[in-house]
């Protein structure tokens, strides 16, 4: 599981802070989720890779959540469960970082 304890406070990579929090269960599913990557540019977006369909792969996880109306959530959007981004065959060995774009 991932558990996220502390979040940026601004956007700016060259004055980037961090402001500490209760820890949060982020993955509930068992699948040996590791090597998080918060983005640099949107703090919000946080990449992981994780063995949730036997071979590990990529996915996305948007950690702003919105009170919503409806109970459908869609991956990868605020509130909702993690984007899958790879499908490999044989998976992947990590995620390393964000592009700087």
């Amino acid at each position: 599981c991932l558990y996220l304890t502390r979040v940026p406070t601004t956007t700016h990579t060259d004055t980037m802070t961090y402001e500490s929090m209760p820890a949060m269960k982020l993955t509930t599913k068992v699948g040996n989720a590791i090597h998080p990557r918060l983005n640099h540019k949107y703090p919000h977006l946080l990449a992981y890779s994780a063995t949730y369909s036997g071979d590990r792969e990529v996915y996305l996880m948007d950690l702003r959540s919105i009170a919503t109306s409806s109970s459908i959530k869609v991956p990868g959007t605020p509130g909702g469960p993690a984007l899958r981004l790879t499908y490999t065959t044989g998976g992947i060995n990590s995620v390393v970082g964000w592009d700087e774009d």
